[in-house]
């Protein structure tokens, strides 16, 4: 080999080499708060591992359509243990609440920078099961999709444009760091659409772009034309002390086509999977008041049943597997 091709060969596997080490992060612990631990997983790290870190100014979330405002410099960051596959780090105590950004280095190089207390989005689902409707809802499910204090949003996109920006429902209790329901206007198109979560913090990068790691990969939401559910009301009679199966067979058997049935307040012993008419709404008192206790569990063979779902309306194509009802569940709680 002649010393030119020679220098080439060397410069490429340096730059290999420098490649593969390069330090990187594939999991860090949040919602992480000042003067708190940092758990990150990484990979190409050691002993000898440090940590850069900076708080994204909470500024206005603006638009994530726009290119993001360049970060704001990096600080050490007190590193407690550090590993091949770990690195621990604090939140400086003098920070305030928030999203930051870290990075961390070795001899070999810097990972790429890391956001904290953004949302991280697993799923998210509609009130149409699949799919949301116009005047209906979306729920994010994931990790600090909210924080404490923040004000959440949504964008719809489509066509490089934002359609719609939706706001979470202010009458859901249940809306924590771990989920958030917002409100599809009624004015939002059908249609399919790029979906972008912001819990309010970290400014225009506070924005994080709905796509899931699976082998196929989803990363959109649909928004289909709303449809009534039926009205039909039946008040379901108080628990009678025993097993109170029959006395949900009977009161679907009057609501085949769905509708609303209000439990009373009270403590229901089951012994059999509920099995609801498509579209029901299954609504308590309150979860404090109305409770569905299953003191024997349904079984299907060796596996368990789930406590509650729809009938079978019709079959998918080519699997064949079934296609479950829609139903809605409220004000009560469940004890297995």
């Amino acid at each position: 080999m002649n010393k030119k091709l020679f220098a080439i060969a060397s410069l490429m596997l340096g730059l290999f080499g420098a490649a593969v080490s390069q330090p990187a992060v594939f999991y860090a612990s949040d919602p992480v708060f000042p003067n708190e631990t940092v758990l990150a997983t990484t990979g190409n790290t050691d002993k000898y591992s440090s940590v850069n870190i900076a708080q994204l100014p909470n500024t206005a979330a603006g638009s994530p359509l726009n290119r993001p405002p360049a970060l704001p410099s990096l600080n050490p960051a007190s590193v407690i243990q550090a590993s091949g596959t770990s690195v621990k780090f604090v939140v400086p105590p003098t920070f305030q609440k928030g999203a930051y950004v870290f990075q961390v280095s070795t001899s070999s190089g810097v990972s790429t920078p890391q956001y904290l207390n953004v949302p991280h989005v697993m799923f998210i689902q509609g009130d149409m099961g699949d799919a949301g409707s116009n005047g209906g809802w979306l729920e994010v499910h994931g990790r600090t999709v909210g924080l404490p204090g923040g004000t959440p949003r949504m964008a719809l996109v489509q066509n490089n444009t934002i359609v719609a920006f939706l706001k979470p429902d202010p009458n859901d209790a249940a809306n924590t760091i771990y989920r958030q329901r917002f409100l599809i206007p009624t004015t939002t198109p059908p249609g399919v659409y790029a979906c972008y979560v912001h819990n309010g913090y970290g400014g225009p990068n506070g924005w994080t772009k709905y796509d899931t790691f699976v082998n196929a990969p989803v990363n959109t939401v649909r928004i289909v034309p709303r449809r009534s559910w039926p009205t039909a009301t039946v008040h379901l009679a108080a628990p009678t002390g025993g097993y109170d199966d029959n006395l949900f067979a009977s009161a679907f058997a009057q609501l085949p086509n769905g509708g609303i049935l209000n439990m009373a307040a009270g403590t229901y012993k089951l012994s059999k999977q509920l099995v609801l008419p498509n579209h029901l709404s299954l609504r308590g008192t309150s979860a404090q008041t109305t409770t569905l206790n299953w003191v024997t569990d349904p079984l299907s063979g060796s596996s368990y049943l789930p406590l509650i779902t729809a009938k079978t309306i019709g079959t998918q194509p080519v699997t064949f597997a079934p296609i479950r009802g829609t139903f809605e569940l409220s004000r009560f709680n469940v004890v297995a």
